[in-house]
């Protein structure tokens, strides 16, 4: 069960860190137009 929770936990880290880059690009985008 621990183990699942980690895996989940980093799993998670791993999307909000992905979903985050792609934001900071479209904020740059817009920022820059």
């Amino acid at each position: 069960m621990k183990l699942r929770c980690k895996l989940l936990r980093v799993c998670i880290a791993f999307y909000c860190s992905h979903y985050n880059r792609i934001m900071i690009k479209r904020l740059r985008h817009y920022v820059e137009k």
